[in-house]
């Protein structure tokens, strides 16, 4: 709510509409609003899908928080292994927290079990993200950004449309 009314619904329905069209951040940001309940009752498998999009582009909060709830067995059932791999990748990127939670259920695991945690460690690849929905928006010739998005021709190269709509456009 910088410069405007704190609405949540509104910036849920932004977030939504962002993390459709593949911004990680936003992903990220509907699963935080998901998770904590502010607009009524906390939906923590939806954020686990959201966090879990984003964790898999590797975002690294994403990651530590897909542990979180994986390790808990909040929003989905206990899977200790998997949280594991999910705190292991966050502590990669230097998440400290996320190495003491990583730490913590590897001195729980049998030796059997994380050598198969971090066989999987080995294979996993950050899934590509789209450069496009995931390019911070900048000015255009001294109007804001908002303004910048609506005035620029999309990629269907079609003269008449300036939007976003009917026909799938993602133009920032």
């Amino acid at each position: 709510g910088t410069g405007v009314i704190r609405d949540l619904k509104q910036a849920a329905f932004w977030y939504e509409r962002a993390a459709l069209g593949g911004n990680i951040r936003a992903m990220h940001n509907l699963a935080t609003l998901l998770a904590s309940g502010q607009n009524g009752k906390p939906d923590y498998a939806a954020a686990l899908r959201w966090y879990g999009e984003a964790a898999e582009s590797g975002l690294r909060d994403s990651q530590y928080s897909v542990g979180i709830l994986l390790a808990g067995g909040v929003g989905a059932k206990p899977d200790q292994s998997k949280a594991f791999q999910w705190f292991s990748l966050a502590a990669d990127q230097g998440h400290a927290e996320a190495a003491r939670k990583r730490d913590e259920i590897a001195r729980r695991r049998s030796t059997g079990e994380m050598k198969a945690a971090k066989a999987a460690l080995e294979l996993w690849r950050p899934r590509a993200v789209d450069p496009v929905a995931n390019k911070p928006p900048v000015s255009d010739q001294g109007r804001t950004a908002a303004l910048a998005i609506r005035t620029r021709r999309c990629r269907s190269r079609s003269r008449s449309c300036r939007c976003r709509s009917s026909h799938g456009c993602r133009t920032p």
